[in-house]
């Protein structure tokens, strides 16, 4: 059903209708992921990068870490993260969650990397996120 509907829907010319377009792709582009039809998601990947929004593509990268987090598949979480930081390298979740990744997989050192980017992307997380381990330590 989601194939038929990829297919004879229009990509939207404005950014009305947009949204609905890539929420409809993003689930298709899972659902084949969970089906192990790797090669024609990546198709359905690449005609949907055109017309993302940076909402829509943080949505993508999260639905792709999910199918190989139900997978547990950790190498394809940070090949996947990995790659969308480099399209969007200003994104603080990627960077967070890349981090997280590689911690979980005991890449410790390459976690502490990812994380020591924030202080040049975004001090001002840094900041918050400082003050809140402190408060949680007293």
């Amino acid at each position: 059903l989601y194939k038929q509907a990829v297919d004879i829907t229009p990509v939207p010319q404005a950014s009305v209708g947009r949204s609905a377009y890539n929420s409809l792709r993003i689930q298709y582009i899972q659902g084949l992921m969970l089906a192990g039809k790797t090669k024609e998601a990546v198709e359905v990947i690449k005609d949907l990068l055109p017309a993302v929004t940076r909402a829509d593509f943080e949505t993508l990268v999260s639905a792709m870490t999910n199918v190989y987090a139900r997978q547990q598949d950790m190498k394809g979480i940070i090949t996947t993260l990995a790659e969308a930081q480099q399209m969007d390298p200003q994104n603080v979740n990627f960077i967070v969650w890349l981090a997280r990744a590689l911690a979980y997989a005991g890449q410790l050192q390459a976690s502490a990397n990812e994380i020591n980017k924030l202080q040049v992307v975004d001090p001002q997380f840094v900041a918050q996120f400082q003050q809140e381990l402190v408060i949680l330590s007293n």
